[in-house]
C-alpha cells in the first residue's frame, strides 16, 4: 500500500485497483480486510474513475471489516 498525505476516497480507490490490477492479476477473488474509515466504501471508485472502470475494478474482490474485538 502507498502512503498518502491525506486519505480520501480517491487514494482509496487508485490503491484498489492497483492491487487488483498490478499486484494481483490474476488472482480469481480477492478479499480486502479494512476498518470502518469513511473512505473504505465502493462508492470511491465511482469516485475516482468513469462508471465502466470503477464496475470492472469493484467485481474482483468483497469488502469486509473484522468483527468487533470488544468484550460485552
Amino acid at each position: 500500500m502507498t502512503v498518502t498525505e491525506q486519505r480520501t476516497a480517491v487514494d482509496f480507490a487508485r490503491e484498489v485497483r492497483n492491487l487488483l490490477e498490478v499486484r494481483y492479476p490474476h488472482a480469481e477473488k480477492v478479499v480486502l480486510v479494512m476498518d470502518n474509515l469513511n473512505t473504505h466504501k465502493p462508492a470511491a471508485l465511482y469516485q475516482a474513475f468513469e462508471p465502466t472502470v470503477a464496475r470492472s475494478s469493484s467485481s474482483g474482490w468483497r469488502f469486509t471489516t473484522p468483527p468487533s474485538m470488544a468484550v460485552g
